[in-house]
C-alpha cells in the first residue's frame, strides 16, 4: 500500500517536471487524496488535505522564503506514525525546506515580517486552509481539470507499464 502510494507521488513529481507545472498544490493533492480515497487505501492509513507553510532558508544569499501550500496529512493505522506527503514537485524539489503545519508552529518566523507581509501570509494559509477543509468534506476541487485529467492519463499509464514490466518477468 505505501508503495503504491509512493509510486503514484513518484509519479505525479515526475509529470510535474517534465511539464513545468507550477501552482498546482490545490490540484495536485485532489487527485493524491482521491488516489487513496478510491483505491481503498483508507483502510489502512487516514489522511486528510492540510494547508501548511513552507520554509525555505538559502544561507549562501541569506534569504528565507515563505510559500502557503496544500499537502496530504497521512497517520499509518498501524503504527500511527504520522507523516506530510508534499505531490508538488514545485515546492518538494526545494532545497532546505521546512514545512510547518500550524500557525503557532510557524509563529517565531513572524518577527522578521512586515505587517504588511504578516497578513498576505496568513491570508494566504487561511484561504488554502478552506480549499483544504473543502477536499476533505469531499468536494472536487483542482484550479485547472486538463491539467487534473492529463497527469491522471500519465499516472495510470506508467503504473500500467510497470505492471505489465512486472508480468513479462
Amino acid at each position: 500500500m505505501e508503495y503504491m502510494i509512493g509510486r503514484t507521488v513518484d509519479n505525479m513529481r515526475e509529470y510535474q517536471n517534465l511539464n513545468n507545472v507550477k501552482g498546482q498544490c490545490i490540484t495536485n493533492t485532489q487527485y493524491l487524496y482521491d488516489t487513496i480515497k478510491y483505491n481503498s487505501f483508507g483502510k489502512y492509513v487516514e489522511f486528510k488535505a492540510k494547508a501548511v507553510f513552507v520554509i525555505k532558508i538559502d544561507n549562501e544569499l541569506n534569504l528565507t522564503r515563505f510559500v502557503t501550500h496544500v499537502v496530504l496529512n497521512v497517520k499509518d493505522k498501524s503504527n500511527d506514525e504520522e507523516y506530510i506527503i508534499d505531490p508538488s514537485y514545485e515546492t518538494f524539489s526545494l532545497k532546505n525546506k521546512k514545512y510547518y503545519d500550524t500557525i503557532q508552529s510557524f509563529m517565531p518566523f513572524f518577527k522578521n515580517m512586515t505587517d504588511e507581509n504578516k497578513k498576505k501570509i496568513l491570508k494566504e494559509y487561511i484561504s488554502l486552509s478552506k480549499h483544504a477543509d473543502n477536499i476533505n468534506n469531499g468536494e472536487l476541487l483542482f484550479a485547472d481539470r486538463k491539467f487534473y485529467d492529463q497527469q491522471a492519463d500519465y499516472i495510470q499509464k506508467k503504473q500500467a507499464d510497470y505492471v505489465m514490466k512486472q508480468k513479462l518477468r
